[in-house]
């Protein structure tokens, strides 16, 4: 490319009318200077552009395709700005990138594909965007030298493949505060290099892999917490021999911690520089190295700095507290409450017969519809067979510990099935015939006796729900009927189905909830509601445009790189130095990133630091 084309290229970026306002703050940026000159600009001996550093301008653009045409590009660092729209879908395709930045703006669209000739890529960070989609399958093959992938704070949904595993040079891998969904990959503990592995705030299930256990792994931080994840915390994983940090609070495992890994004083940074001496006398609140990781299941933590499930914690004053270690709540059982909220969950007021029992406090528990009573008053069955249910099934259920016979089968319930229900002593469990999606929860798989599971030393999910994909005519396995697939015609697209339907080309919105609502609705309201819908949609366009505008956001980028605005680009060893000072210093950005993330979500508060202030008095 010639200087002139070079030049026209980046002017690209200005093109909106806040760009003249952006190029009259910056050096260069005009046709008539040496584009190698420009500010953020670097280029190498032949006049080429290398680097393109726009780190915090405030600039407010699209990404232009034109950018793909930058062979010899190594950096592109755009993070901490206003750009908005989707990604280049050839930016890929820059086979000597080294470097990507896109952190902290406002793109869309699904994640960007990488050439697997691309042996140069070392960090790419996408963080804090409004990505969406899920991640490709093989993703993994694209990244064998990437040493820093992060997603973090996206809207990624989907599984995470098991292709990660072949990034064989990877040290960090940030996938947190995204909705991802099924189990963490085995694969991942084949990554030897690998120092940080941030999946918090999912909604993963299942049991942590044993592989993230082995001796010789480089772990030094483990973050799970805040996701579904159920079973027992591993003992080996006190054999880890550079664990620093391990954070499990907030999912659904239980036992104990083991006394090995309690005695690695773990967490310890977390809390050593944020204790006062006053605090620390009181006698009531003693932190050791299991509470440091987890209250104890009985316990709640009365954190409330951002940090649920840990140190300070309080023991539980019912009886039947809660079963899980590492919870921000104790659970205060009451058989009308849960009841009730079932009864709201599932959508009660239309309820096809005598519904209306089970929210009127009059009505003996016993005597409500479907359920069934032992002689000492204790619930051990509900039947509630095709009675029009509508909505998720509440993990509260858990908590009818006497109950051995539940049938929510041929309803309207959808979401997924709560892990909870592992304490109850199950006899038959039937959820066919609805609109679950998922994972039946492993500890629930494991269950002896539940239809049959366990027989001749067999256990399987199957035998509580016919995965998605597959059918029978009772929804689940039997020993007269397997769970088949379907056809290439067909499909099943839901957890327990009882046959196969013919496959439309439904959109994958019949995923969502809100998709499964009550439909005696009019094509009049239903033209009615599109329309308030794209005028709201319209207006908050225009509000979010003007607030862009109106908003300075010189915020330093969350990656420190080392790279100075109009010079050439470190050498790979100096990015690698750059981005560890900044893993060491990142407890004083995380202040400013935590109270703007707890305004724009507060429910999804991002954790991704060394040494955060999580505990102030």
């Amino acid at each position: 490319m010639t200087q002139e084309v070079q030049a026209i290229t980046l002017l690209e970026f200005t093109k909106g009318e806040d760009g003249p306002t952006w190029v009259s703050q910056r050096k260069g940026w005009n046709i008539e200077e040496f584009v190698c000159e420009w500010e953020g600009i670097g280029c190498n001996s032949l006049g080429f552009i290398t680097s393109i550093n726009l780190e915090g301008t405030s600039l407010f653009a699209t990404i232009p395709v034109s950018i793909v045409n930058f062979s010899s590009l190594q950096h592109l660092l755009l993070g901490s700005n206003l750009l908005y729209g989707s990604i280049p879908s050839d930016l890929g395709k820059l086979t000597n990138l080294v470097y990507l930045d896109l952190s902290r703006n406002r793109l869309r669209g699904s994640l960007p594909e990488f050439s697997s000739l691309n042996n140069n890529l070392k960090m790419v960070i996408l963080s804090h965007n409004q990505f969406s989609g899920k991640i490709s399958p093989n993703y993994g093959l694209y990244f064998k030298s990437v040493r820093v992938l992060d997603i973090k704070d996206n809207k990624v949904s989907g599984i995470i493949p098991t292709t990660l595993g072949h990034m064989e040079n990877l040290m960090e891998l940030d996938l947190s505060n995204n909705y991802l969904v099924g189990y963490i990959p085995k694969e991942l503990g084949n990554i030897l290099k690998l120092e940080g592995l941030f999946l918090n705030d999912n909604k993963l299930i299942g049991r942590i892999p044993l592989t993230l256990t082995r001796e010789f792994l480089l772990l030094k931080q483990l973050h799970l917490h805040r996701n579904n994840l159920s079973g027992t915390i591993p003992l080996a994983l006190s054999e880890l021999p550079k664990l620093e940090i391990l954070f499990i609070e907030g999912n659904k495992l239980t036992g104990t911690i083991p006394r090995e890994l309690c005695d690695r004083n773990l967490n310890e940074n977390f809390f050593s520089h944020t204790l006062t001496e006053e605090f620390l006398n009181i006698t009531s609140l003693k932190r050791d190295g299991c509470n440091s990781i987890a209250c104890s299941a009985g316990w709640q933590s009365t954190n409330d700095e951002g940090k649920d499930g840990v140190f300070p914690c309080e023991k539980c004053s019912s009886k039947d507290g809660n079963p899980y270690i590492g919870s921000n709540k104790c659970k205060d059982v009451k058989i009308e409450e849960i009841l009730f909220n079932f009864y709201l969950s599932t959508d009660g007021v239309n309820w096809k017969r005598n519904g209306d029992s089970w929210k009127d406090k009059n009505v003996p528990v016993c005597e409500k519809q479907g359920i069934e009573c032992s002689f000492d008053s204790n619930i051990i069955a509900i039947r509630l067979k095709d009675m029009q249910l509508s909505g998720t099934i509440p993990g509260d259920l858990g908590f009818l510990r006497s109950l051995e016979i539940l049938d929510l089968s041929d309803n309207s319930l959808f979401g997924g099935i709560p892990n909870e229900l592992k304490f109850l002593p199950l006899v038959l469990f039937d959820v066919s015939g609805n609109m679950l999606t998922g994972f039946v929860p492993p500890d629930l798989c494991e269950k002896d006796d539940v239809n049959e599971n366990g027989y001749q030393g067999q256990f399987s999910c199957s035998h509580l729900a016919c995965p998605v994909g597959t059918y029978s005519s009772f929804g689940r396995q039997t020993q007269q009927h397997l769970c088949q697939p379907c056809s290439q015609s067909q499909e099943a697209l839901f957890l327990a189905s009882k046959t196969c339907s013919p496959i439309s080309g439904s959109s994958p919105e019949i995923m969502n909830p809100n998709y499964y609502q009550r439909h005696h609705i009019s094509s009049v309201a239903q033209i009615t509601g599109l329309a308030c819908v794209v005028g709201v949609t319209i207006v908050s366009l225009i509000i979010l445009v003007v607030r862009y505008k109106d908003t300075s956001t010189n915020v330093r980028s969350e990656y420190t790189k080392g790279v100075a605005v109009a010079e050439e680009p470190t050498e790979e060893e100096g990015i690698l130095d750059s981005y560890a000072a900044y893993k060491k210093s990142q407890n004083d950005d995380t202040v400013h990133v935590q109270e703007n993330q707890k305004k724009e979500n507060e429910e999804k508060r991002s954790l991704w630091t060394d040494v955060p202030d999580i505990l102030k008095v």
